[in-house]
């Protein structure tokens, strides 16, 4: 069994037509890993479990107070190392966007191309190899049924079958999946719309050298990850 997690993310302060989706893929053998390691290294980092974290907290004081951007960088840069090799990577990371707005359709749009092209033709049906199960957050302007309807599709045109329907889930820190696909695609948006890691207009405070490293590490990161699987699409 697969596992699809699902985000969306706009920046109407850098630009208001911008609108992308993140996809993360986990086949299910490897979820309980990924689980255990992300609550683990949360704890290492000292982070107040009560306080989600957020991919928008990343540069910033907000979420838990007591800990600094150094550590939120390094807590991040580990769960991009879950992905960097294809080979044994825990999870694949998938991010389409277009400068169409934010809109019901542009997202309808983006999330059937991003279902098509990051859901391979199932061929081997064994042990539930053909079954996925998807989780995204709710829109106001979207009915449920549409959701479920366009997934239900997708998945069946690939010969694969959809686990019950999609679930809406109320993310907190016991749901990794969706907080993982909500910090790569909120890094993912700033490596499209701030290609220079230099560019301070991000952070809420002046960055010390250390701090600035990690940065570019963290950018470094994520344009290796995202060198095949970021595309833009009209």
């Amino acid at each position: 069994m697969k596992l699809i997690f699902i985000d969306e993310n706009a920046n109407s302060r850098k630009n208001k037509y911008f609108l992308g989706i993140g996809i993360l893929k986990i086949d299910l053998t490897k979820y309980k890993l990924i689980k255990e390691s992300f609550q683990k290294n949360l704890e290492q980092m000292g982070w107040n479990f009560k306080e989600e974290f957020k991919g928008k907290y990343l540069f910033s004081k907000k979420g838990d107070k007591n800990i600094d951007i150094n550590k939120r960088i390094d807590f991040v840069s580990k769960l991009i190392d879950y992905s960097k090799s294809d080979k044994n990577a825990r999870y694949q990371f998938y991010f389409y966007y277009n400068f169409n707005g934010i809109q019901k359709e542009n997202y309808i749009k983006l999330l059937r191309t991003g279902l098509t092209k990051c859901i391979s033709k199932c061929k081997n049906k064994k042990n539930g190899k053909d079954i996925y199960a998807v989780f995204l957050d709710s829109r106001d302007d979207l009915k449920y049924q549409e959701i479920s309807e366009l997934c239900e599709k997708l998945i069946k045109e690939k010969n694969c079958t959809l686990l019950e329907r999609p679930f809406i889930v109320n993310s907190s820190n016991n749901t990794p999946g969706i907080i993982i696909v909500d910090i790569l695609s909120y890094l993912a948006s700033w490596y499209i719309l701030n290609p220079n890691p230099s560019d301070n207009s991000l952070f809420q405070e002046k960055l010390s050298d250390p701090i600035r490293k990690k940065v570019k590490t963290v950018h470094d990161l994520l344009k290796k990850l995202g060198k095949k699987h970021f595309q833009k699409t009209e």
